[in-house]
């Protein structure tokens, strides 16, 4: 909710009734009537409507009431011509005897002055037609000036797909709390910032404006002056004709000063699922092959909620997120806020948001939006260091931002890191010695940093392991460093069991984690320090080398 004071830099409203004590703010014309000049302070505009800058402004043949010295009831003065220089001429029957006292706005004919006690009573029930109707008053200083001051507050409330059926905008408060409209008072009109408050409780709950035909579809902006208080609850409903609603929003913990326009956030009247946090179509760059995202949005306009979001990836791999989309019932129309994390995969992941319900109009709702992102991962080969090996070692893992990184986890044969659960049989793949070291079909080193780099193999680690070892912390991670006799040196941040690398029996049938491809015993590496072995189906990470087969 956006509050902005129309007593600011470049939204004030003071209606000049005279600058000086020698200015005649008053007169009579050759028929008896009375005359008020009246200026707007820096506006020339002639409308009792909202600017562009939140301002009130004058419309031709507005309506003021003026009580004169010793009078209890108003009379009315009609705006009846404008001069160049933006002075408002209204004009009324007042008798010459009578000196004029106090101005207010709107006139009312029920409005009554008794002592320093103004009293009116609003209308609960009136045809909007873009005029404030923001109550003001006018009283004389002892200098003579006599400046139009707000009594109440303004309620912005902006639709954006108004419904063609709704003929009331309604505004409603629980039966125990103030009215909106009806009998309301200003205690002391001498005071410098006079107050209109409600006069009347337990009586007339709800304040209605009937809505033009012109304002029937598209977005429209109503401006609703309410009396200065607290509000614990105030509900918003678009109704039709038969009183049925339409829509409704409830408006909770408002509080209403003099002369403050709060703007309400834009509302749509549909019952909606929005995403806030990605749009359709966006790319998301992550050096991993799958990352995780949270979709932020909100559901809303819905009085009860039922929603589920499935996800199919590139690989034609599908998934279902419900947990944060559960079933919400008695939401009363309210925005709720939604925060769902997602394994975003590589390339195009396609989301389709189920929602379905009732509407705050009770109308079934059923309904599918979709949101597709993209996945595009960083693939930044690394350098080739030289080690005097038959190959060059990467100096970081895939996936890995720097040397110390793990990188993303592989599953064996699978060159997109994206089977992480192991849906893919790789069938041509069979258990035995079969390599898949430099097959780009299988070898996610080979398909993704292109021709020459490769997984190693059993060999290539063994001469590695060979070279001088020493356990290091780097950045805060523990690593081994290889050196080699020329100077060169490689660094493999440890990998145990709770980053990816899983023990198991020696005597079983595993994967070398390392060469990328099958054998039927234990290699005897120590497996926390990156040279372990495993199961095809755990995923592991990769080191690649740059070098032909041997």
């Amino acid at each position: 909710m956006k509050k902005t004071f129309l007593y600011g830099i470049g939204i004030v409203l003071m209606v000049l009734c005279g600058c000086k004590q020698e200015e005649t703010w008053y007169s009579y014309d050759s028929s008896g009537k009375t005359v008020l000049k009246i200026r707007i302070e820096n506006n020339a505009d002639t409308r009792t409507e909202i600017g562009e800058g939140n301002q009130v402004l004058w419309q031709l043949n507005d309506t003021i009431g003026v009580f004169g010295t010793g009078e209890t009831k108003s009379t009315p003065f009609v705006l009846s011509s404008l001069e160049d220089d933006g002075t408002a001429i209204f004009t009324g029957d007042l008798p010459e005897d009578i000196t004029p006292f106090l101005a207010y706005y709107p006139y009312r004919e029920n409005a009554s002055l008794q002592g320093n006690k103004l009293s009116i009573t609003f209308p609960t029930e009136y045809d909007y037609t873009g005029s404030t109707y923001g109550p003001m008053m006018a009283f004389p200083s002892e200098e003579g000036s006599c400046t139009f001051r707000h009594l109440a507050g303004l309620l912005k409330i902006t639709i954006n797909d108004m419904p063609a059926k709704a003929k009331k905008l309604v505004l409603a408060q629980d039966f125990w709390a103030s009215d909106l409209t009806g009998s309301c008072y200003v205690d002391d009109v001498t005071v410098s910032n006079p107050v209109l408050r409600v006069g009347n409780w337990f009586d007339v709950p709800e304040l209605v404006a009937n809505i033009p035909e012109d304002m029937a579809t598209g977005t429209q902006t109503f401006y609703i002056p309410v009396p200065v208080q607290s509000y614990s609850l105030i509900t918003v409903l678009l109704k039709d004709g038969d009183n049925k609603t339409l829509w409704y929003r409830p408006i909770r913990d408002l509080v209403v000063e003099r002369a403050s326009l709060l703007e309400m956030p834009a509302v749509d009247t549909e019952a909606q699922i929005t995403i806030t946090s990605h749009t359709s179509g966006e790319t998301i760059r992550s050096y991993n092959a799958i990352d995780t995202i949270t979709l932020k949005g909100y559901i809303e306009n819905y009085y009860w909620f039922a929603g589920k979001l499935s996800q199919t990836t590139e690989e034609n791999r599908k998934y279902e997120y419900h947990p944060e989309l559960k079933g919400a019932d008695y939401l009363d129309g309210a925005k709720v806020s939604f925060e769902l994390d997602v394994a975003l995969h590589r390339g195009q992941n396609t989301f389709t948001i189920d929602h379905s319900g009732e509407d705050v109009g009770y109308n079934n709702v059923n309904k599918k939006s979709t949101l597709i992102l993209n996945l595009e991962e960083i693939n930044e080969p690394a350098e080739a260091v030289d080690l005097g090996l038959k190959v060059k070692w990467a100096s970081y893992n895939m996936g890995a931002a720097q040397p110390t990184d793990l990188g993303w986890p592989y599953v064996w044969a699978d060159n997109t890191g994206t089977d992480i659960l192991h849906h893919d049989d790789y069938e041509h793949v069979t258990y035995g010695d079969v390599v898949i070291s430099g097959n780009k079909d299988y070898d996610a080193a080979t398909y993704k940093w292109g021709d020459g780099w490769r997984m190693p193999l059993a060999e290539e680690f063994a001469e590695l392991d060979k070279l001088e070892r020493k356990e290091e912390m780097v950045d805060g991670v523990k690593v081994w460093r290889f050196t080699a006799p020329n100077g060169n040196s490689i660094i493999l941040p440890v990998a145990d069991y709770w980053t990816g690398i899983t023990y198991y029996d020696g005597s079983s049938s595993g994967i070398d984690r390392s060469t990328a491809y099958l054998v039927k015993n234990n290699t005897g590496y120590d497996y926390n320090y990156g040279l372990g072995w495993a199961f095809r189906h755990h995923r592991l990470y990769i080191r690649p080398v740059y070098g032909p087969l041997h």
